[in-house]
């Protein structure tokens, strides 16, 4: 005998025997508790944030590059986008 005879006998064992199937009970959606804990994560994005838009501009590389080292110097969190929002915001009050 093989070292997987008995796992052949058992395989056609219960082949022969009743298969129990899984529970379907279906469970309406709306009747799930509602999630009262903030959800853990990242928090939600500008890019889906229906207030933003995305944009495309070209300026200069030596340009870009400057603003992200004085940025970067700032030692704030201060996004890219935040200046350029400000920039263009002053820019309308005038």
């Amino acid at each position: 005998m093989s070292k997987f005879s008995d796992l052949a006998k058992a395989r056609r064992e219960s082949k022969d025997a009743p298969v129990e199937m899984p529970d379907t009970t279906v469970v309406n959606p709306i009747e799930l508790p509602v999630e009262t804990q903030p959800r853990k994560g990242r928090p939600k994005g500008k890019r889906s944030d229906p207030e933003f838009e995305q944009v495309t501009a070209y300026i200069r590389r030596e340009t870009y590059r400057n603003i992200k080292i004085k940025l970067l110097q700032e030692g704030s969190d201060r996004e890219f986008s935040e200046l350029l929002e400000d920039l263009l915001t002053e820019y309308l009050k005038n």
